[in-house]
C-alpha cells in the first residue's frame, strides 16, 4: 500500500535503497515470529493491536456513511491497484496506486472508508506476493500499517483543512503526504531496525528519501477529485480506463525488459567464447597482443562520441570488433607472417578473409548485424575498398566504425611488416585518408574517442614528440611502480599491511585519501578485507560494490590470482583517468598475488584457530585473544560457562548425544556472536568462554542472554524422548592494567561454581538427566530447564 517500497519489516528491504523499487508489503527473507526477541514481539503486538482497534472503530462509523458510485469507484480501485505503480518525472521513485484512490477517498470526506480500504489494499497485495513462507505476522503487520498509516493522514488532513481553509486542497495534500509518510516509515523503520538489530537512524536515512513519492501520490489524487468534481459521469468512466490502459502498457514494457535482460544474458553468454576466439586469432597471425580488444575498446568509444547508442549497434560493434579478423583462420602462417610484400595472389587470399569470417558466424544468433560488420569492415569511402566495393553510406555504420578503430590500432602497434607510430602521427595519416578510405565524420570524431581513453596526452596539433614522451614516461612509472610494489609487499603480514604499503608507494604518483581490498567470495559475496580512508559497510558491499563504489567516488580495479579474486577501491584526489588508470594496473598484478598469499595464510589460521567439532575458536585463538587484550590494556568481560549434567548425558546417552549437545551450543554461541559483538571459544570438553570488550548488553544481561539462549536447545534422544540442556555461567569482568586475565578467569570460575551449586535442579555428578516426551514439552516454558 506504500507510495514506495514500505510495507512491512523486510531484511531484503534493507539492502536498497528507498527511493529504487523495492518490494513493496511482506519480507521475502522471512523471519520467523520465533527468532524474534521479546522486546520485537510486544512491539509487533502493540502496532497490530492499535491497527486492530482504529479498524473496529471505523468499521463501526461506515453504516452512517453515504455510499455512491463514485465511493465505491474510488475504494475498488484501491484495491485492485496496489500491484500498479507510476514514474514521478525528475524523481527515482514511483507512486502506488493505491495509494492514490486512497488519498482521493480522503480528499472527498470518505475518512473511515479510506482507512480500512488501505488496510484492505496492503492485505491483498501482501497475499498476492510470489513467497508463500513468509512468517504469519507479517499480514496482520501489513494491515496495522495501512491501518495507522491512512488514519494519521486522516487527521492531518482534517487539521489542515481548519487551521488553512483558504488553501483547502494545497494544505489537505500536503498535510496527507506529511501524515501517511511519517507512519509509514516509523512502523517499517522500527520492524527492520529490531529485526535486523541495525540502528534505527540508518533504516530511517534510507526511507526518508521516499517522501516526493507519498506528495506525488497527494497530487495526483487532487487532480483526480478535481475532474470527479467537475465531470462526474465522465470520471467515472475514464479512471479505470486509465488504469487498464496504463497496466497493459506496464505489462508491454515488462515484455520488453525481458526480452532485452534475455538477449543481454545470450551476449553475456557468448562474449567468453569470442573473446577466446579473438586470442587464438592473434595467437596464429603475428599481431601486437590484445589487437582485437583495443580495436574494440576504440570502437565503442568513438561509437560513443559520435552519440551512437542504439544497443543493436552497440552490440554490433561489441562482437564484430573482436571478430572483425576470424575469417584469416582460413589463411595459411605463410602469408599471415610474412615480412615482406604480398604478391597479387597472396593479396587476393587475404582479401578473401571479410567474407569467410562473416559467413563463419552467420548462423550464430547475436541478434545484431555482426556478420555484416565482419564482412564490410575493409570497404573503403569512396568505394575501393573490398570485398564488395561499397561506397560511403551504404557501407554499414559499425563496419565503418571499426575499420577506423582497426586502421589506427595497427599503425600504433608493432607488426612483423612495419614498425609501430606515435599515435600523432598515425591520427595524421587517418585525416589524410578522410573522405578517401573513411568516413570523414567519424574521422572527426576520432581524437576526442583517443583523448578519452588517454591515448593521447595532448590535444590535436600539440607536439607529437610530448605525446610520445609522456607516453614513454608514464609507462616506464607504472613498470618501477610495479617492480618497487611487489618487492615492498613481500614482506606484508596482513591485508591492512598490504594496504598500507600501496598507499604508501603510491602517494608521489596518484595522491588518495581512501583504499580498500574488497574479497569476493566462492558465492559471491563482498567484504571489507581492510581498508585505510573508507567507511565500508558490509550491507553495502553485498549490494553492488560497483554501484557503492561509484556512490562514493572511487575507482573499482578487478583483482584474480590463482583461487583469489576481489576488488581494489581507490579514492583519488587528483590525476587523470588515463594516469589512474596506468596506475592501478601496476598496481593490481603485485597486490593480486600478495591477496592470494595472504588469504591462504588467513585461511590456514583459520583452520588452526577453530574448533573442529563446533566451529567455535578454540583454545589457540582464545590465548591469542588474552594476549591481544592484555597489550590494549582493554576493559574485559570474561563468561565462563559449561553444561550442567554433561557427564550423565555422555554416560547415559552416549558420547554421540554429548557432541550433538555440543555441536548445538556452539551453534547458539555463534549466532549470538554475530548479534552481540563477542567472542565465543571453546576451552575444551564442555566448557566454553565468551570474552567481550564492547558488548551491546550489560555482563549480566548478556549473561542471561546466553543462558536463555542455549537452554531453550532440547537433544532428540530418540524414541520420543527429549533432554533440555542446561548451563551455568560466571562473569567476571575487569581493566587489565589493573587485573590479569588470569585472575578475571579464576573469578568467572568461582562465580559459576557458586551458580552451579546454588541451582535447585542439580543432580549429583555423573546421575541421569531428567528427560520427557514431547507432550509433556509442549506443556514446558520455553526457557524452562527439564
Amino acid at each position: 500500500m506504500a507510495a514506495v517500497s514500505s510495507g512491512s519489516p523486510s531484511s531484503e528491504s534493507m539492502s536498497a535503497p528507498a527511493q529504487s523499487d523495492q518490494p513493496r508489503t511482506a519480507p521475502r527473507r522471512t523471519s520467523s515470529w520465533g527468532g524474534l526477541d521479546l522486546a520485537t514481539r510486544c512491539i509487533f503486538i502493540s502496532l497490530i493491536g492499535a491497527g486492530a482497534v482504529v479498524a473496529l472503530y471505523c468499521l463501526t462509523r461506515v453504516p452512517s456513511l453515504q455510499l455512491d458510485g463514485q465511493l465505491l469507484l474510488l475504494g475498488l480501485m484501491a484495491i485492485v491497484t496496489g500491484s500498479i505503480a507510476i514514474k514521478l518525472p525528475f524523481l527515482s521513485a514511483r507512486v502506488s496506486l493505491d495509494t492514490v484512490f486512497v488519498f482521493a477517498l480522503v480528499i472527498v470526506g470518505a475518512d473511515e472508508i479510506a482507512v480500512l480500504v488501505s488496510a484492505l489494499a496492503m492485505v491483498v497485495g501482501d497475499l498476492g506476493g510470489a513467497s508463500r513462507d513468509k512468517p504469519w505476522h507479517t499480514l496482520p503487520f501489513n494491515f496495522a500499517t495501512g491501518v495507522l498509516s491512512a488514519f494519521v493522514a486522516v487527521l492531518a488532513a482534517g487539521l489542515a483543512v481548519k487551521l488553512s481553509p483558504d488553501l483547502k486542497v494545497v494544505s489537505q495534500v500536503v498535510a496527507l503526504s506529511v501524515g501517511y509518510f511519517a507512519v509509514n516509515i516509523a512502523m517499517v523503520g522500527i520492524a527492520m531496525s529490531r529485526i535486523r538489530s541495525v540502528p534505527l537512524h540508518k533504516v530511517l536515512k534510507k526511507l526518508v528519501w521516499t517522501f516526493p513519492a507519498f506528495l506525488g501520490a497527494g497530487c495526483i489524487a487532487a487532480i483526480l477529485c478535481m475532474t470527479l468534481a467537475v465531470a462526474p459521469t465522465l470520471g467515472l468512466l475514464l479512471t479505470p480506463l486509465v488504469v487498464i490502459i496504463y497496466a497493459a502498457l506496464q505489462a508491454h514494457r515488462s515484455r520488453i525488459e525481458e526480452a532485452k535482460a534475455h538477449d543481454e544474458a545470450i551476449e553475456e553468454l557468448f562474449f567468453p567464447t569470442v573473446s577466446a576466439i579473438a586470442a587464438a586469432i592473434e595467437a596464429r597471425d603475428a599481431a601486437d597482443g590484445d589487437h582485437h580488444s583495443r580495436v574494440q575498446t576504440l570502437s565503442l568509444a568513438l561509437a560513443q562520441e559520435v552519440g551512437l547508442d542504439d544497443p543493436i549497434m552497440v552490440r554490433a560493434i561489441r562482437f564484430g570488433a573482436l571478430l572483425h579478423d576470424v575469417g584469416r583462420i582460413a589463411l595459411p602462417d605463410s602469408i599471415l607472417l610474412k615480412k615482406g610484400p604480398l604478391t597479387a595472389d597472396e593479396r587476393a587470399q587475404v582479401e578473401l578473409h571479410p567474407s569467410l569470417g562473416a559467413d563463419l558466424i552467420r548462423h550464430i544468433p547475436f541478434q545484431a548485424p555482426v556478420a555484416e560488420t565482419i564482412r564490410h569492415h575493409h570497404e573503403q569511402w569512396d568505394g575501393g575498398g573490398y570485398p564488395d566495393g561499397l561506397k560511403g553510406e551504404a557501407i554499414p555504420l559499425t563496419a565503418r566504425i571499426v575499420a577506423i578503430a582497426e586502421a589506427m590500432d595497427t599503425m600504433t602497434s608493432e607488426r612483423t611488416y612495419a614498425r609501430a607510430r606515435l599515435a600523432g602521427d598515425a591520427l595524421k595519416e587517418m585525416v589524410s585518408c578522410s573522405a578517401t578510405r573513411f568516413d570523414p565524420a567519424l574521422v572527426a570524431a576520432l581524437p576526442k574517442a583517443l583523448e578519452s581513453l588517454g591515448l593521447l596526452e595532448t590535444e590535436v596539433g600539440k607536439n607529437d614528440s610530448e605525446s610520445a614522451l609522456s607516453a614513454i614516461k608514464r609507462g616506464a612509472q607504472a613498470q618501477a611502480l610495479s617492480l618497487n610494489l611487489g618487492s615492498e609487499l613481500s614482506h606484508a603480514k596482513s591485508f591492512a599491511e598490504a594496504l598500507e604499503v600501496v598507499a604508501r608507494v603510491t602517494k608521489d604518483v596518484m595522491q588518495s585519501d581512501g583504499w580498500a581490498i574488497v574479497e569476493v567470495s566462492a558465492d559471491g559475496s563482498c567484504a571489507s578485507c581492510a581498508q585505510v580512508g573508507l567507511d565500508l559497510v558490509s550491507e553495502n558491499l553485498a549490494d553492488d560494490p560497483v554501484e557503492w563504489a561509484m556512490s562514493v567516488g572511487c575507482d573499482l580495479t578487478r583483482m584474480e590470482s590463482g583461487s583469489w579474486a576481489g576488488f581494489l577501491m581507490s579514492r583519488c584526489l587528483q590525476a587523470t583517468a588515463s594516469r589512474r588508470k596506468s596506475i592501478l594496473q601496476a598496481i593490481t598484478g603485485p597486490l593480486a598475488e600478495t591477496c592470494q598469499r595472504l588469504g591462504q595464510v588467513a585461511q590456514q589460521e583459520r583452520i588452526a584457530n577453530t574448533d573442529v567439532l563446533t566451529g567455535l575458536s578454540n583454545r589457540l585463538a582464545l590465548d591469542r585473544a588474552f594476549m591481544e587484550a592484555k597489550a590494549r590494556a582493554d576493559h574485559l568481560v570474561v563468561l565462563l560457562l559449561d553444561l550442567d549434567g554433561f557427564k550423565g548425558i555422555n554416560d547415559h546417552f552416549g558420547h554421540q548425544a554429548g557432541d550433538v549437545a555440543l555441536v548445538d551450543v556452539g551453534a547458539a554461541l555463534l549466532q549470538l556472536e554475530r548479534q552481540l559483538g563477542f567472542r565465543a571459544f571453546r576451552q575444551g570438553g564442555d566448557e566454553f568462554v565468551v570474552l567481550s570488550t564492547h558488548a551491546k548488553l550489560a555482563p549480566s544481561d548478556l549473561s542471561e542472554r546466553i543462558q536463555s539462549h542455549i537452554e531453550r536447545i532440547e537433544l532428540d534422544l530418540g524414541g520420543g524422548e527429549y533432554l533440555r540442556v542446561k548451563t551455568s555461567i560466571g562473569i567476571a569482568a575487569g581493566d587489565l592494567h589493573e587485573a590479569t586475565t588470569e585472575a578475571l578467569v579464576e573469578k568467572a570460575d568461582h562465580d559459576m561454581y557458586e551458580k552451579k551449586q546454588a541451582r535447585p535442579d542439580r543432580l549429583p555428578r555423573g546421575s541421569r538427566p531428567v528427560t520427557y516426551r514431547r507432550a509433556a514439552a509442549a506443556q514446558k516454558p520455553a526457557g524452562e530447564a527439564a
